[in-house]
């Protein structure tokens, strides 16, 4: 079955505004430099997947299932919105002529990776009755258009010591507390308007039929199988709610006899469908969301020097780096939250 094209498109409309302040005074007899700004951001998203679109479960006989799709790719669209305000405070201080002491602090935004933000989830088949064992439940796989930006409240603490013309050393120290970090969750949604054929109310009677005492002695006169036929199992629910649907033409449930001609010709006839009385199917979707957040924190010592008057110089830095997120490969019974470098 054709399922989700390459062909995905995001557009976003982002609308901001900001103000900034810039002031130079003194304090201790010490030159200041301050600039407090503010910018609020908005931005709308649509994101559209060109998809073969899925109009209906077809159950074919017991446990044989397939998602029928649109013959032709169609746009499927999604949209989401946010909001921001984006404080932000600078602060330097002369020490000494060659000595600055800076801190900042700050709140930024950095947006989703794009393909995560694709629209158009993709349904796999049941592989059975929900109605008869609840673990044959669908599963499926999307992405997220809602995904919000990772979220980061800033703090800098820097000191730099000009010890020569163009030349420095200056030791950080900074901290971040991120939030929005993109995990994965499962959660249970209907999709496209798809419906159960196999969990409906002729479903339930066919099934409360095939529990009852007629079913056993319309398939003991018979001299079939009372135990295969006269069950909760996939083939005799298929093979009940076909001969129900189609009463005029089959007999409907007076006519069952659980015999192995009886369900081929059920299965060879007749594809079932949700109807308009069946629910929703509700799949078990994966898809990206927003779910973690973390601590980091580190130090960075950097410095550059350069050789008189040739133009050639060297510069250096040194990052250490450390978070309130760790990863035990022993642990495999909760999900775990890994940060790539830490």
């Amino acid at each position: 079955d054709p399922q989700l094209n390459n062909n995905n498109r995001i557009e976003e409309d982002t609308q901001s505004a900001y103000f900034q302040l810039d002031y130079q005074g003194e304090l201790g007899g010490m030159t200041t430099y301050t600039r407090v700004g503010l910018r609020y951001e908005k931005t709308d998203i649509e994101s559209t997947s060109s998809i073969a679109v899925p109009d209906a479960i077809v159950w074919q006989a017991n446990n044989d299932f397939f998602i029928q799709r649109s013959a032709e790719l169609q746009p499927f669209s999604e949209e989401s919105s946010y909001s921001y305000l984006l404080p932000n405070l600078d602060f330097a201080i002369d020490l000494r002529d060659d000595l600055k002491a800076r801190a900042s602090f700050s709140k930024t935004i950095a947006r989703a990776p794009y393909g995560n933000l694709y629209a158009g989830p993709t349904p796999n088949n049941p592989t059975g009755s929900i109605l008869i064992d609840p673990s044959t439940r669908a599963s499926g796989n999307a992405q997220n258009p809602a995904l919000e930006p990772l979220e980061s409240d800033n703090l800098d603490l820097a000191l730099e010591w000009y010890f020569a013309e163009s030349s420095f050393v200056s030791v950080t120290y900074w901290d971040k507390r991120v939030d929005n970090f993109v995990g994965s969750a499962v959660s249970r949604e209907s999709l496209y308007g798809l419906r159960d054929p196999t969990a409906g109310p002729d479903a339930q009677e066919a099934l409360a039929f095939l529990l009852s005492d007629q079913c056993r002695a319309q398939v003991g006169a018979a001299g079939n199988d009372l135990e295969a036929a006269c069950s909760a199992n996939d083939t005799a629910l298929f093979t009940a709610l076909a001969l129900l649907r189609n009463g005029p033409a089959t007999g409907g449930l007076g006519a069952y006899d659980g015999s192995s001609s009886q369900i081929l010709s059920m299965e060879n006839t007749f594809d079932l469908v949700g109807e308009a009385d069946d629910p929703f199917y509700m799949f078990d979707i994966n898809r990206p969301v927003n779910q973690n957040k973390a601590k980091i924190r580190g130090w960075e010592i950097g410095g550059q020097y350069f050789f008189g008057d040739s133009g050639f110089g060297v510069f250096a830095n040194y990052t250490i780096v450390d978070g309130d997120i760790s990863f035990d490969n022993t642990v495999l019974d909760r999900d775990q939250f890994a940060l790539l470098g830490l």
